[in-house]
């Protein structure tokens, strides 16, 4: 009798747990039982509204993005309304067009665009909102959650779950489940990421088309930042039906809006709008009268509005649209941008600036111009680099660009050793830096795609390497310039299509004496590179390739590969901190006529320190680095590094060996705060 009881629990246990298992499943497995992915575009229309309340602020809280105007108001409450328009796409993805909006913001700004994100969520891909949050509903997930579910009516069951380890990538909450299909009616959940509090209402949509995307999204969020407090509530509202009179693109008409509103303002929205109505309207009856004003006051109010342009300017992104369809646009980052700010070994700490715009002619071609320019403290030097591309088939991947930059420093210890064996190893020639040279580059290709697997480019790549010391090469009568000017061809193949790996082969031949040029030298450099996705946001990132010289001449002082070159522009953890080499010497890239290369980078979310109590909560992104190099002198040079990004930096550490004994070692940092705002 008292074996029973011992018997039976486990049965019970295992029965629950048999239930949990088949419950999740099906949520899981829910996206790929309905045809969603099938149906014909649709669309929709959709309503936000969203109030914001100041608790606390200081002088910090204008160097965060889009809060200027927030930091530098008089006031602590705003509301901000729009209408959408919401196009469905047949690949489940969806993208939305703002006809009518409303700000209470002054300049009609709006104040923490990255909380849209949150609104927009697809609870069941691997992130849920934007790249970031793990969904708990999707079965890669699975491991970082733990899970459990009582019985909430007799179709109906809660599904709680909360996650293994405190991170900010992984939430905890509630959703009701339909435990029939799988079917999640609604979710609840709450997190933090990126300085955001956040708790999210997810009211799923009915029905086949609908029942992958949300029907409606209430979101309370809190931002805290060094002493800044600040509340928001936002609410959006989907499958709204096409209004009678529809609105022009951006429109910002009061009246308009009160006919859409899907519900009516609350007493506080009321207030709010109330009070910022008449205080503007009180600006305006100023404004007129500033002609009436004292010199003194005059000078006062205009020094007032001169200094909000500049504050706001110098802080925040100049974002502007133009031509008649909206259809051209520039963007100019902020002059005091952390982002911008970093360093690594070679460069010491760096200061980045970017320009960029364009224009679209159709929805086949569109032409975009950007200006990029950098500055290190250590080096003391300016470089920019500057590409001009026009799009004139994009079905075809087909456009023309051209590309300047200037500034880079590429060096050769070849000439210096001549010198010295020429002269006894006179010293004079140590001082003399004769060694460095300017480059300024110039290229203009053709690139278009026969089809998803082969592409070609064609074009003319032109070289200018001026010596630093130009007195030292009038000493030693040698040119003080050396120029080359080369057609280039380079074949790309994708065996795969574009979701595979792409290889490259491409050749260079100058033509000597054209245009004054004096570097004679016949080129090819291969290379492979691919990204591969593994099991939920982890990825292993590859890249193998070579080049060699056919033809150079004994003058030549220096050697410049495509692909095998230094980085003097870095643009943060996403874009270049895999496939490169972050402790080689300068000197290692322009010494040999050859090279072998292969990089790997492997990504996790919770690889080491994610792990780690309370620190582990800020982790975001891990990776370990393998990397190998077979140059002249170097055989080989073998990089490892471990690197991990948090939403203030990204931080690598790195050590270095040549010919199996020991280089160096060093750190690579990178400002990430507000990267997504």
């Amino acid at each position: 009798m008292l074996i029973l009881p011992c018997l039976v629990l486990p049965q019970e246990v295992w029965s629950a747990k048999s239930k949990l298992d088949t419950l999740l499943h099906r949520v899981f497995s829910y996206p790929q039982n309905i045809e969603i992915r099938r149906v014909a575009d649709t669309t929709s229309y959709a309503y936000m509204k969203s109030s914001l309340r100041v608790n606390r602020r200081n002088v910090f809280l204008m160097a965060v993005p889009t809060m200027y105007a927030v930091a530098h108001g008089g006031r602590r409450e705003y509301i901000q309304e729009s209408f959408n328009k919401v196009s469905f796409l047949p690949s489940g993805d969806y993208t939305t067009k703002k006809l009518l909006s409303l700000s209470t913001i002054p300049h009609r700004h709006v104040a923490m665009p990255t909380l849209m994100s949150y609104l927009t969520p697809s609870i069941y891909d691997v992130t849920m909102i934007g790249e970031n949050i793990l969904s708990p509903f999707n079965k890669q997930n699975k491991i970082y959650y733990k899970y459990s579910f009582e019985q909430e009516t007799d179709s109906l069951v809660r599904l709680r779950f909360k996650p293994r380890l405190r991170n900010t990538l992984l939430v905890n909450g509630v959703a009701i489940v339909t435990p029939q299909d799988g079917r999640i009616v609604q979710v609840r959940l709450a997190g933090e990421y990126d300085m955001i509090q956040f708790r999210l209402f997810i009211k799923m949509g009915s029905g086949t088309m609908q029942a992958m995307r949300p029907e409606k999204c209430n979101l309370d969020a809190r931002f805290l930042f060094l002493g800044n407090d600040i509340k928001a509530h936002y609410t959006m509202a989907y499958n709204l039906p096409k209004p009678v009179d529809t609105p022009s693109e951006d429109d910002h008409d009061l009246s308009k809006m009160q006919q859409l509103r899907p519900e009516p303002l609350t007493s506080y929205e009321k207030l709010i709008y109330g009070s910022i109505v008449k205080a503007r309207e009180t600006a305006e009856k100023d404004t007129t009268k500033i002609d009436g004003l004292s010199p003194t006051s005059k000078r006062m109010k205009l020094k007032t509005i001169l200094w909000d342009m500049i504050g706001e300017n110098v802080l925040t992104h100049i974002n502007q649209k133009f031509g008649p369809d909206q259809q051209g646009y520039f963007r100019i980052n902020p002059i005091l941008n952390p982002l911008f700010m970093g360093y690594n070994n070679n460069q010491g700490f760096y200061y980045k600036f970017n320009i960029r715009g364009g224009y679209k002619f159709t929805n086949n071609s569109d032409i975009w111009l950007q200006f990029k320019a950098g500055y290190s403290f250590k080096l003391k030097q300016f470089y920019f680099w500057t590409p001009l591309i026009y799009y004139f088939d994009k079905q075809h991947n087909a456009y023309l660009k051209s590309t300047l930059s200037s500034g880079r420093r590429i060096k050769n210890r070849r000439l210096v050793n001549e010198l010295n064996l020429a002269t006894d190893y006179n010293p004079i020639w140590e001082g003399m830096q004769l060694d460095e040279f300017k480059d300024t580059y110039w290229d203009c290709f053709a690139n278009y795609e026969l089809s998803k697997h082969i592409g070609f480019q064609a074009g003319l790549i032109l070289h200018h390497r001026s010596a630093l010391h130009k007195e030292g090469f009038d000493l030693i009568n040698k040119p003080r310039v050396y120029s080359s000017l080369a057609p280039k061809l380079q074949v790309q193949y994708r065996p795969w299509g574009f979701e595979g790996p792409t290889l490259t082969a491409s050749y260079e031949q100058s033509l000597n004496k054209l245009a004054n040029t004096n570097v004679p030298y016949a080129r090819w450099e291969f290379d492979g590179q691919y990204i591969l996705p593994l099991w939920n946001v982890q990825s292993l990132s590859m890249r193998l390739g070579g080049g060699f010289y056919t033809h150079r001449t004994n003058n030549d002082y220096f050697v410049d590969f495509e692909n095998f070159r230094q980085t003097f522009l870095p643009d943060g953890w996403i874009v270049d901190w895999s496939g490169e080499f972050e402790l080689l010497d300068s000197d290692l890239y322009n010494l040999s006529h050859y090279y072998a290369r292969a990089n790997f980078a492997y990504e996790s979310p919770f690889l080491i320190l994610a792990w780690v109590p309370l620190a582990g909560h800020f982790i975001e992104r891990e990776r370990l680095y393998f990397s190998a190099l077979h140059a002249k002198n170097a055989h080989p040079y073998i990089e490892l590094g471990y690197a991990f990004k948090t939403r203030l930096a990204s931080v690598g550490a790195f050590v270095s060996t040549i010919n199996g004994k020991y280089r160096n070692f060093g750190f690579k940092f990178g400002f990430e705060l507000f990267r997504q705002w």
